[in-house]
């Protein structure tokens, strides 16, 4: 929106059906930068707008992220004070993140990988759609290796679920070694709070964290085991922080309709954690402790049917060890049997030299293993 200086006139700039993830303007300018997501919530590209109202698009990676990735947004680039030059940093889930123009040219600026990493086969990276609950329609990227025999069933699940889990920023190596060497189908799905989608699915979990999006998953699940190459009883789930909060969710509160499931770092009860995240999402405990309770797995460690690997940091800070811990406790006081992982040395990142390729090839064994099991 635009104002005068006398408060008066005021008129919209930028106005559609999509979301503004940045804004960002040069110094002494009144010329606009946006970081958009107009081709899809799962891409971005820079959208200038001029004093006039004119306006040029920039993609910088068609297939990717033009701008860089923050946790629930996207980062504005840099612009020079004499407003002719803007560089971004870059990616695409097939490219780690790079430096690149975007004006007075769109060009690639550095090469930080080595030799090797063209050596990398790539798997196919599909989006996809499919209905969600109350009338949404959910955005993901579906996983698998290019040639892969789809005459045949395969094992497929879930990866690393959370908010913006979809976008097509640099990710990391797992759902591709995944595709690649064991033949598994991935999906990663945008769930609730992710941004693209308008403010009404952004703040779409307010007091219903693990239960709006539990159903998301479930959606997932049936996306996946209606294609005619996934085995609709192998299809598993893990995640991370909130994600293992919301793989333990699905997997107490929605028994049987997941194979397997990994949580790490979960959160098991609101009470523990941080004020100043949960009370705008849950409120306040005082307020309506029966809330905090309906959001507990611990409240729900007596629904356990499926395979489960509880993963956590014993020195973590954020997601405190005890969370974990008195989920353990309420399933063995429920006759549950699960599987448990431990780092003694690992914060809520498990990011030491030894610990971080441990607990992701943990991750991936415990799926393996159980979701390519003979039977």
């Amino acid at each position: 929106m635009s104002i005068g200086v006398d408060g008066q006139g005021l008129q919209k700039i930028y106005a559609e059906n999509h979301d503004v993830g940045a804004i960002s303007r040069a110094k002494n300018s009144d010329r606009l930068v946006l970081v958009t997501a107009a081709r899809s919530p799962l891409k971005t590209e820079f959208t200038i707008v001029e004093p006039d109202g004119a306006r040029t698009q920039h993609v910088v990676i068609p297939d990717g992220y033009s701008s860089g990735k923050e946790f629930d947004e996207a980062t504005p680039p840099l612009i020079s004070d004499d407003r002719t030059k803007i560089a971004t940093l870059a990616a695409s889930r097939t490219l780690p993140t790079e430096l690149y123009s975007v004006e007075p040219t769109v060009k690639r600026l550095t090469t930080s990988q080595l030799p090797e990493f063209e050596k990398i086969k790539w798997a196919k990276y599909q989006e996809v759609t499919f209905p969600g609950p109350d009338h949404t329609t959910l955005h993901g990227v579906l996983i698998y290796r290019e040639g892969l025999d789809l005459s045949k069933k395969h094992p497929a699940f879930l990866s690393n679920i959370y908010a913006d889990s979809a976008k097509l920023a640099w990710g990391g190596w797992v759902e591709n070694y995944a595709a690649q060497n064991l033949d598994m189908v991935v999906l990663c799905v945008d769930f609730r709070a992710s941004w693209g989608y308008g403010g009404d699915f952004d703040s779409g979990y307010y007091r219903k964290m693990g239960l709006i999006d539990a159903d998301e998953a479930v959606c997932a699940h049936n996306y996946l085991a209606s294609l005619s190459f996934v085995r609709p009883d192998r299809i598993g789930i893990w995640g991370w922080s909130y994600g293992g909060y919301l793989t333990c969710m699905t997997l107490l509160t929605k028994p049987g309709v997941f194979d397997t499931g990994v949580a790490v770092a979960p959160v098991t009860d609101w009470k523990s954690y941080n004020e100043w995240y949960t009370r705008r999402r849950l409120g306040l405990a005082k307020d309506d402790p029966k809330i905090f309770e309906k959001t507990s797995p611990i409240t729900y460690a007596a629904g356990l049917k499926d395979n489960l690997l509880l993963v956590h940091g014993i020195l973590d800070d954020n997601v405190l060890f005890q969370d974990t811990a008195r989920l353990i406790q309420r399933l063995i006081d429920n006759g549950k049997y699960f599987d448990e992982m431990t780092y003694p040395r690992d914060d809520h990142s498990i990011s030491k030299e030894t610990s971080r390729p441990h607990v992701f090839a943990t991750i991936l064994r415990y799926l393996n293993n159980h979701l390519n099991r003979k039977s």
